[in-house]
């Protein structure tokens, strides 16, 4: 993974300096390898603990039988395994064809349950065909539990008990962890200070990528091998520590929203993830002394080339409010070819002999041009390839680059308060 800055402003000296004692603090944050800070989720890359959990739950659950795997949740419970399993189902249809499906029940949509229950509960003939797993940090997420009971319903009606096909992932002592070991259901726990949207690379997201068969080794090895470089004292060479500079300064100048413009489609779920760790993490009504200052970007995500035919010239020749992100893969293999023998063969003469690759890189190096013409903020991040290793360190890279954010900008960047209160609120009209 390589960052491109592309920047025709200066970065404030302040918020430099605001970062430098910061970094130390997460460079002593790393060096205790615990989960005693908010900021240690950059560790869960390196406990072996979390990894070899993930690897004997899998060895008692997933066999040769399994066909759909159920993973429960919403937000930061499933938005980073989304992301990183439709990256990389892509890889091949063969190769997609060997593993289990994994399914993602994160709405109470009547249509879209109905739809998991004809395609999938229906072709399920045994235990084994199956796993569910449910994820709630907190242990009392509504949608989530509504979720789990309706499947583990059918699930049971048809099959009979079948607890030891499901497995929940929460925080030790929620009320979802106490009562799923209550009733014999194996728990998988997520440290109480790794907050949800920081959590893919523990057992929330390991387990249900490992029980469909992709490499989390590879996937922590990317995250451990950035990490140094996203803790540099020397802010030039700290990539995290670069973007969140230039975003502030981006803020400072008037810019108001920040769109992630992927270059290769299967990376679309990939800035949803990236939308809700901005999202929740800097868009804050008080700072940390308790004054009211809302404060924010609000988190785009694009697909090129396609949505530049639909918001293009929006975001070429409409305001100036928009700091664009540019993510595409370097390695670009697996390509078609325009045919020799053309049916409109003089029209777009230029596509002769090419293939779609260069098309796209001609069709991406185009967009940055306009850009640059229009004197556009953007950034660029090379994949080196859509695999593991190289998903697994963006978004180390990202999540830390995050925690910088909120320190320059004085805000805290693991809670959600605003959140909470529709939470409450959709529980006190359920109650009634």
């Amino acid at each position: 993974m390589r960052l491109l800055v592309h920047q025709n402003i200066e970065v404030n000296s302040e918020y430099a300096n605001l970062l430098r004692p910061y970094i130390e603090s997460l460079r002593s944050v790393a060096g205790q390898s615990n989960y005693e800070s908010d900021e240690s989720s950059i560790n869960l890359p390196f406990d072996d603990s979390v990894y070899q959990s993930v690897e004997e739950m899998v060895q008692k659950k997933v066999n040769s039988s399994l066909k759909y795997i159920f993973l429960i949740g919403i937000g930061g419970s499933n938005l980073g395994t989304k992301a990183i399993y439709e990256a990389l189902n892509f890889e091949s249809e063969e190769g997609s064809k060997k593993r289990p499906e994994l399914i993602f029940v994160d709405t109470n949509n009547s249509r879209i349950l109905d739809q998991i229950r004809i395609e999938a509960v229906s072709n399920i003939e045994k235990p084994e065909d199956f796993l569910l797993i449910s994820i709630s940090k907190s242990g009392g997420t509504t949608e989530t539990l509504a979720n789990t009971e309706i499947l583990v319903d059918w699930l049971q009606s048809k099959l009979g008990d079948i607890k030891d096909r499901l497995v929940v992932v929460t925080d030790a002592g929620s009320s979802f962890d106490l009562e799923a070991k209550k009733n014999g259901i194996e728990v998988l726990n997520i440290p109480h200070k790794v907050g949800g949207r920081y959590s893919v690379l523990s057992a929330v997201g390991l387990l249900p990528l490992k029980a469909a068969g992709f490499s989390i080794a590879d996937l922590l090895q990317g995250a451990k091998d950035i990490r140094p470089y996203c803790l540099e004292p020397d802010i030039q060479n700290n990539p995290a520590a670069q973007s969140a500079l230039i975003l502030a300064e981006a803020m400072r100048s008037g810019i108001n929203v920040s769109d992630t413009f992927v270059f290769n489609s299967e990376l679309e779920s990939l800035g949803k993830w990236y939308r809700q760790l901005m999202g929740e993490s800097i868009g804050k009504q008080y700072d940390r002394e308790g004054n009211e200052v809302r404060v924010g970007l609000t988190p785009t995500v694009s697909v090129g080339s396609t949505d530049l035919h639909s918001v293009g010239q929006l975001y070429l020749g409409g305001p100036k409010d928009k700091i664009t992100t540019f993510i595409y893969n370097t390695d670009t293999d697996n390509s078609f070819a325009v045919p020799a023998k053309r049916l409109f063969s003089e029209v777009v003469e230029m596509i002769d002999g090419k293939n779609t690759s260069q098309i796209m890189e001609a069709i991406l190096g185009g967009v940055k041009i306009a850009y640059q013409n229009n004197d556009l903020l953007f950034m660029e991040i090379q994949l080196s390839g859509i695999n593991p290793y190289e998903i697994g360190a963006y978004m180390q890279y990202k999540m830390i680059e995050m925690m910088y954010l909120g320190r320059i900008l004085n805000v805290n960047p693991f809670d959600q308060p605003n959140v909470e209160s529709y939470k409450i609120a959709t529980k006190d009209i359920l109650s009634r």
